[in-house]
């Protein structure tokens, strides 16, 4: 499955997803709204 949301490739490609049980839902409804992230540290 080719994921459309860019917010869930960066963050496949930078390791942190590897198990889900829905991405296809998720990656759905990422990728018609548009979300604001904030990172702090």
């Amino acid at each position: 499955m080719k994921i459309k949301s860019e917010f869930l490739n960066e963050i496949k490609k930078r390791g942190f997803i590897y198990q889900a049980s829905d991405i296809e839902n998720l990656d759905k409804i990422m990728s018609k709204k548009k979300y604001f992230w904030v990172y702090r540290f």
